[in-house]
C-alpha cells in the first residue's frame, strides 16, 4: 500500500483530500474510504505507520475495523428513521478515545470516508471540507 492511493468507492481526488487535511487544525492520520463490502486506504502519515511492525499487520488491523461497518449503516437508519426522524441524514460519527479521534463520515447511505485525526483536533471543519470535495460547499 503506498502512502497515497487510489480512490476506487467513493471517487475522490486523494491528493486534493490529503492537501484539505493538511490545511485545517487537524492532523491527518490516515483516510479510507469504504462501502458495506470493502475498504481502500488512501493515506496512513509515517507516524501511523511507525505504529506497526509491517504494512501487512497494518493492513490486518485496518480490515479489522471494516468488519464492523455494516453497525455503522445499521445506526444510520436508526438515528433517521426511528429516534430523530426530524434529520434527514447522518453526517459522520465520531469517537473520541484517549490517543486518537476517529470520524466516519457518511457521503450517503452507501459509502463513506473513516479518518483519524489527533486527539482534540477540530473535527467539523475538517469534515465540512470533506464535504465540499464531494458535493459542493453547501453540504448537499
Amino acid at each position: 500500500m503506498s502512502e497515497d492511493g487510489t480512490s476506487e468507492i467513493v471517487g475522490v481526488d486523494v491528493a486534493a483530500a490529503v492537501e484539505t487535511g493538511d490545511s485545517t487544525a487537524a492532523t491527518l492520520h490516515s483516510l479510507v474510504e469504504f462501502d458495506r463490502s470493502g475498504f481502500n486506504t488512501l493515506y496512513v502519515s509515517e507516524t501511523t505507520r511507525a505504529a506497526y511492525e509491517s504494512e501487512d499487520e497494518m493492513e490486518a488491523y485496518f480490515e479489522r475495523i471494516h468488519n464492523y461497518v455494516n453497525i455503522d449503516f445499521t445506526e444510520i437508519e436508526l438515528f433517521t428513521a426511528d429516534l430523530f426522524p426530524v434529520a434527514n441524514r447522518v453526517r459522520y460519527k465520531t469517537t473520541a478515545l484517549d490517543v486518537i479521534t476517529l470520524v466516519r463520515m457518511y457521503l450517503d447511505n452507501r459509502r463513506g470516508l473513516f479518518f483519524a485525526v489527533e486527539r482534540g483536533d477540530p473535527v467539523e471543519p475538517l469534515v465540512a471540507d470533506f464535504e465540499a470535495l464531494f458535493v459542493g460547499d453547501d453540504g448537499d
